[in-house]
């Protein structure tokens, strides 16, 4: 069952464009405007006005004044990292947690990526192979290399369930002409309104062409992307 706050989150999500240059915190939902904003019930580990957003994306890296991002290009290979968003300029739990309650503000809370960090890279699809008997096998070094990855992924999803004090992780999955950013700060909102409730991960797959025919080449890149997204996420828990 949807936890009815998430569900009162993505309400508000439906009407918002993805493609605003300056995004900001969204709309209290209802539920939460009589200022029950629920930190209470958040883990001490995310009280916090800077928080991690987690990612695995199949976008190409590329890297602006030194500052590292994903663009709509394809990659063979996917990445999983974790984006520090900032909810506001200059906030602290306390003035964050009370406007998260506010039917009306008196100011905007902006969300700004302050850092994307790669936390490890699986290896490029198709995994490396050789033919034997007219058939291919994949190399036993690249299976390890994979295995070993894929070790390294659960681990990290472990540790940050600990921290979220619950074993459940919301995954958001964004539509067309969205950018990296987008998908980011999409869930930013929807795990903030949902009391921040277990480990945000957003898979981020190379849309964002843009264009006449941009939805074309979103579509392909979908379609590209569908083999990554069988993700190495059983028995994390």
């Amino acid at each position: 069952m949807i936890h009815l706050r998430l569900l009162a989150a993505l309400t508000i999500f439906m009407g918002l464009s993805a493609c605003s240059p300056v995004r900001v915190l969204a709309p209290t939902p209802n539920i939460f405007t009589s200022g029950a904003y629920p930190q209470s019930e958040i883990s001490q580990g995310y009280r916090t006005a800077e928080a991690p957003v987690f990612f695995i994306t199949d976008r190409n890296a590329t890297h602006q004044g030194g500052a590292l991002s994903y663009g709509n290009e394809r990659s063979s290979s996917m990445a999983f990292g974790a984006s520090t968003v900032a909810f506001g300029k200059d906030q602290n739990w306390q003035t964050l947690s009370a406007a998260s309650g506010q039917r009306t503000r008196a100011k905007k809370l902006p969300l700004n990526i302050i850092e994307n960090e790669e936390i490890l890279r699986f290896e490029p699809t198709p995994t490396q192979f050789r033919v034997v008997n007219g058939k291919p096998v994949k190399l036993p070094e690249a299976v390890v290399s994979y295995n070993r990855k894929r070790a390294a992924f659960q681990d990290e999803i472990r540790e940050q369930m600990r921290i979220a004090g619950k074993n459940e992780v919301i995954i958001f999955v964004h539509g067309f002409n969205n950018s990296f950013e987008d998908g980011v700060f999409s869930l930013s909102d929807i795990w903030h309104f949902s009391g921040r409730n277990g480990v945000p991960i957003a898979y981020s797959w190379p849309a964002g062409a843009g264009g006449l025919f941009g939805y074309f080449k979103d579509r392909e890149s979908g379609d590209v992307s569908y083999t990554h997204m069988t993700l190495p996420t059983k028995r994390i828990v």
